[in-house]
């Protein structure tokens, strides 16, 4: 795998967004960054072996689409 690795999915609404990491026995250093619509929510990074790192956040409320407009004409 080449680094630095992406990924955008798609949560379905009710769900909360989760990113996990664990770092096998040899260690290292891995970060997870978690952006909801653009927006940076949530980082943090794992060190070491076994290293653990988790980034969540909520979804915001579905986007309200406008009210449609109705014309109302009267004939004579």
């Amino acid at each position: 795998m080449t680094l630095p690795w992406k990924r955008t999915v798609e949560v379905p609404q009710g769900k909360e967004p989760t990113v996990s990491i664990l770092l096998g026995e040899e260690g290292g250093e891995a970060s997870c960054t978690l952006a909801i619509r653009g927006r940076h929510v949530q980082r943090a990074t794992a060190f070491g072996s076994y290293g653990r790192a988790t980034c969540s956040g909520a979804l915001p409320a579905p986007e309200s689409a406008p009210e449609p407009v109705v014309e109302r004409r009267s004939q004579p």
